[in-house]
Order: structure tokens, then C-alpha cells, then sequence
């Protein structure tokens, strides 16, 4: 694939010196370049380490604040909101964020990154429609304001909501131009492997397996040159799901043992929760449901803890397997049920998908023949709608065990 391959040799010379550069685009915007005030706690922030962030960003908040430096009083308050966000703390980061908002005044540049900041809370919530809409709003604002990069970050949270929605071709364009875009702006080694992790995401989902591996592989060894411990942890989590995908569980039980540690010492619990399933769906695929349920329940607690509905979806798809698996069918039902109400609601294809298809063994095992059709009917549908062959293969298979 054209945006695959090479890329560590066509990006080496263009990676800013500095993580903040990636912000800094074409035309410089003085309130987003570096700023060594905010070296220490934007530190903290690429590393995932929220909680600490969060006091430093206050700190600089408060002391911007008492001194009228706005520039740097907004740039506080939107850190302020992200750190408050990744903590799960949503009311207090949509307040934040409003603030944010405020004092971003006629600056298109602040603006765009406030909204792109407020267009991750939105996803994180579920609320995929208004999050796409910020999204699109920031990338407007990130071409008024001459920014390459701020247009690349845009991109890469549209491509990150149509994914979740199941539109991964839409997905893959959006994130293809994100990469076009930072290879012709200074751009950081972790912004980019950051797009190259989404990119592989919809490779997998469109079964371009092999290209996805690439894309991985790609932002592993940005994320190893100038990235993060955390940032690493989430690419060999996606990586492990192709591994899942084709089989090569020792592959993917290595790479996911590996990242476990890395944030659980970290503390960020997305990262945590996709780790947890990850372990949870290496021992479903070996068949070892007594190995699998600990990590599923923990991973599920860990999702509903922090207000993070699409790992709470996914686990709850998982948790029904386990179920189904054990002979429990009528417990299998309630989970899967209780995630397809969520997927239905919030709009995560894939989920809608997996959750029928589970649905349809669920009722299969009951006795009642007529919604199991209807189940596996209605998962090859959606399957075929988002156009996911993983879903698609399932969701065939369960309509043939029905018939």
C-alpha cells in the first residue's frame, strides 16, 4: 500500500525535534508553539500519566490566570479538560473545555484544538454524531489557520469516529490524508505513529491483514524512536488483534503480556481495559474460558469505572461468548442483549454486528429457532453494511448453525 510503505525513511527528515512541534504547522501560531513553561506537564500528558498532568496544568492555569497571560491561561484550561477527561471526570472536563473555548476568542488555531480535544471527550462518551461534527468543525478551523499539522490531528479524530462507527473506508481515506498532510509538515515521530496505528485499525476491519501488520509495525518503530512507553502499549494492543484474527496466539499473547505492566503503571485505564480484553480474547480463541474470565470481568470493571462505553461493549460481547460457552444461555443473552441496546444506541457497527451474532447462538441454545434467524438475518446485514469480512464470516457461520 502506497501510504505503508517506506514511510520510516519518506518521514525521517521531516520529525520535528520537539512532541509539542507537531502543533505548530506551516505558519506559526504563537499561542501553540513550544512553550518551556509547559515542558514538564506536557511531558507528563504524552506519557499518560493524567493525574499528575492534571496538577501541573491546573498550577499553570491558576498562575496564568492571576498574571492575564490568555495565550497561556487558554492553553492550560484545554490540557486541563484533556487531563480531566482521561481520568473520567467528563462533567468537570466539559466544563473545562467550555472555558477553553471561551478564551480561544477569534484564534481559529485555538479553537481547532480545543474542539478536536472536545471531539475525543464526545467519542469517549459514546456521542459519535457530535463528535464527528467537532471533528469536522476543527479541520475548517485548521485550514483558516494555516496549521498543516492541527489539519493532520483533525483528520486522525475523524478517522477515529467514522472507524468506531463501522465506515472504515471513510475511515481509511480520512487517515490517508492525515499522513499526506504530516509528511509534508514538521511533524512529531508520535503524531505520526499515532496514524499509523489508526490506519492499521481499518486494514484489519477491511481484511487487509498483511497491510495492517505493516502499518503496526510502522508505528512501533516511531513509538520506539521518539514516542512513549504508552503510546507503544496501544500499538501492540491493535497489533495483537490482528494476531488474534489469523490464529497466532503466541504472537499476540507476547505482545499484549508486554504491554500489561506498561499501563498499569501508567494508570491510564482505556489503555488498561483494551489490554485486559485483549489477554481476556487470546484465551477465548485457545479455548481456555477459565483463563479468559478474569481478564473479560476486570477489563468490564475497569470500562464502567471510567464512563467508557465502547470497551464496556465489547467485554459485554465477550462475557456473552464466555457464557454461551459455559451452557449458560440465558446469562449469555442478558450480556449480549445489554450490549447490543448500547451498540444500537450509540452507533458502534462492528458491535452491532458481533452482538447479533452472539444473540443468534444465545437463542439457538434456548430453543427459539425464529429469533435466532432473526439475529443471525439481521448481524449479516450489518455486517455486510460496514463490510468488516471478520464480522461477515461470523455472522454467515451463525446463520448456518441456525439453519
Amino acid at each position: 500500500m502506497r501510504a505503508v510503505a517506506g514511510a520510516v525513511a519518506v518521514f525521517a527528515g521531516a520529525l520535528a525535534v520537539g512532541a509539542l512541534a507537531a502543533c505548530e504547522g506551516h505558519r506559526a501560531q504563537p499561542s501553540l508553539a513550544p512553550d518551556p513553561a509547559f515542558t514538564a506537564a506536557d511531558s507528563l500528558r504524552m506519557e499518560g500519566r493524567s493525574a499528575q498532568a492534571l496538577e501541573r496544568f491546573v498550577a499553570l492555569r491558576d498562575s496564568f490566570a492571576a498574571t492575564g497571560d490568555t495565550a497561556r491561561l487558554w492553553r492550560a484550561q484545554v490540557w486541563t479538560g484533556d487531563a480531566l477527561m482521561r481520568l473520567g471526570r467528563r462533567d468537570s472536563a466539559s466544563a473545562a473545555l467550555d472555558t477553553a473555548l471561551a478564551l480561544a476568542g477569534d484564534d481559529p488555531a485555538r479553537e481547532a484544538q480545543t474542539r478536536i480535544v472536545r471531539s475525543i471527550l464526545l467519542d469517549r462518551q459514546g456521542l459519535l454524531d457530535s463528535a464527528l461534527a467537532e471533528a469536522r468543525r476543527a479541520l475548517e478551523l485548521a485550514e483558516a489557520a494555516g496549521s498543516a499539522s492541527l489539519q493532520g490531528n483533525a483528520l486522525n479524530a475523524i478517522g477515529r469516529i467514522l472507524s468506531l462507527s463501522g465506515r472504515y473506508r471513510e475511515a481509511q481515506v480520512a487517515i490517508e490524508r492525515e499522513l499526506t498532510t504530516k509528511r509534508d509538515a514538521p511533524a512529531s515521530a508520535r503524531s505520526v505513529a499515532t496514524a499509523y496505528n489508526e490506519l492499521g485499525i481499518n486494514l484489519r476491519h477491511l481484511g487487509r491483514l498483511d497491510e495492517a501488520v505493516a502499518a503496526y509495525r510502522e508505528a512501533l518503530a516511531l513509538e520506539g524512536s521518539a514516542g512513549t512507553p504508552l503510546g507503544r502499549a496501544r500499538v501492540m494492543n491493535n497489533l495483537a488483534n490482528v494476531y488474534v484474527q489469523t490464529g497466532e496466539l503466541e504472537a499476540a499473547s507476547a505482545l499484549l503480556l508486554e504491554a500489561l505492566p506498561i499501563t498499569e503503571e501508567v494508570g491510564d485505564q482505556r489503555a488498561l481495559s483494551f489490554t485486559l480484553g485483549g489477554l481476556g480474547m487470546v484465551h477465548i480463541a485457545a479455548g481456555n474460558r477459565v483463563a479468559a474470565r478474569p481478564f473479560v470481568a476486570r477489563a468490564l470493571e475497569t470500562n464502567r469505572r471510567a464512563g467508557l462505553p465502547y470497551g464496556e461493549v465489547v467485554n459485554l460481547v465477550n462475557l456473552g461468548m464466555l457464557e454461551l460457552g459455559d451452557g449458560r444461555a440465558a446469562a449469555a443473552r442478558e450480556a449480549l442483549l445489554s450490549a447490543m441496546r448500547v451498540a444500537d444506541s450509540l452507533g458502534y457497527g462492528r458491535q452491532r454486528a458481533s452482538s447479533r451474532t452472539g444473540l443468534a447462538r444465545a437463542a439457538l441454545a434456548l430453543g427459539d429457532t425464529s429469533a435466532a434467524r432473526r439475529f443471525a438475518d439481521d448481524a449479516i446485514a450489518i455486517a455486510d453494511s460496514i463490510g468488516d469480512p471478520e464480522a461477515q464470516i461470523e455472522a454467515i457461520e451463525a446463520r448456518g448453525t441456525v439453519l
